[in-house]
């Protein structure tokens, strides 16, 4: 098996007499910048082919990814995929017991873009094709389209606030952020029956994370009760000022 595959290699590399009217295609393709996309190849043309194979070029920054599909017209036939001096990639379609490949859809080739890419055009080239009784090579350079645009910002992930033994936390899944806050005191209103009314006051922060490059997240909040938080400040009552010295304290302002 592995002696006919790689006579099958040395026959489609073998150059005979020009097949006419035999073409592949590209559909030119847009992505952001760091994301991944999907280069689809058509043929057309094709007449009693079993076996096809071309080299991708593809622009700098991107790169072959994921899984290959191979599409209708080659849904019978095996793929294989070689890398090539040139950093380019040989992809063969064949089938040992010669099935015909068809028109349509060839292949899906998933690709992944840095970050730095920029838009540019790659291309097919080195076409052949082998039939039945005959090998044919078509001098067939067919160039695609990657327009690169720029990544959307990420968002950074709202902070996680938790209140326990007179400190708060913040927490983020996005790592590197710094917190932005507000410290506001609200009074606490509620019914009385007895034509008795108490009031207690709590304290409400909310905290957002920023990190540069990303939108700010959305705002968390938290609301204590402020005799929760004690003197912080030390001044012989319990305000709102204790609230601001234990909130600097714990983000290290």
């Amino acid at each position: 098996m592995k002696q006919r595959i790689q006579t099958l290699f040395i026959v489609l590399l073998a150059i005979g007499s020009s097949a006419k009217g035999q073409t592949l295609s590209v559909a030119p393709i847009e992505v952001e910048a760091g994301g991944e996309a999907t280069l689809v190849v058509s043929a057309s043309g094709l007449s009693n082919v079993t076996a096809l194979q071309f080299n991708l070029k593809l622009p700098e920054g991107i790169t072959l990814a994921g899984s290959n599909q191979l599409g209708s017209a080659a849904s019978n036939h095996t793929l294989d995929v070689r890398p090539l001096a040139s950093g380019d990639n040989m992809f063969v379609f064949y089938n040992l017991d010669k099935a015909l490949l068809s028109d349509g859809q060839l292949i899906r080739i998933p690709v992944s873009v840095s970050a730095e890419a920029q838009s540019a055009a790659g291309n097919l080239y080195t076409f052949h094709t082998a039939t039945t009784d005959a090998v044919s090579h078509e001098l067939s350079d067919v160039a695609f389209t990657i327009t690169v645009t720029a990544a959307a910002p990420q968002k950074c992930a709202t902070p996680v606030l938790t209140f326990a033994s007179g400190k708060v936390k913040c927490t983020c899944a996005t790592a590197g952020v710094t917190y932005h806050y507000t410290v506001a005191p609200t009074a606490t209103t509620g019914e009385s029956t007895t034509g008795e009314i108490s009031f207690g006051t709590t304290f409400t922060i909310s905290v957002k994370a920023v990190r540069d490059g990303y939108e700010d997240s959305d705002a968390a909040t938290l609301t204590i009760p402020m005799a929760a938080v004690g003197d912080v400040n030390a001044d012989g009552s319990i305000t709102i000022a204790d609230v601001t010295a234990l909130v600097n304290i714990i983000l290290g302002k």
